[in-house]
């Protein structure tokens, strides 16, 4: 899933660089990583049968 930009991280932005915490939602917009939800916890071999969803997902470039 596309880690969405959000306002959680602001807080603590802002305690260590005032004034930019605010900044922060608008900043990351489109610059955000991947993520990903694990089922359950375990280890995957060779011969085991994995399911794989992939969200929608802007176009990645390295032309950034």
């Amino acid at each position: 899933m596309e880690n969405r930009p959000c306002h959680l991280p602001a807080p603590f932005i802002e305690a260590q660089h005032p004034e930019k915490g605010k900044g922060f939602k608008a900043a990351a917009k489109g610059r955000r990583g991947v993520t990903a939800a694990v089922e359950c916890e375990g280890v995957l071999t060779l011969v085991m049968t994995l399911r794989l969803h992939v969200p929608d997902q802007p176009i990645w470039s390295e032309q950034r």
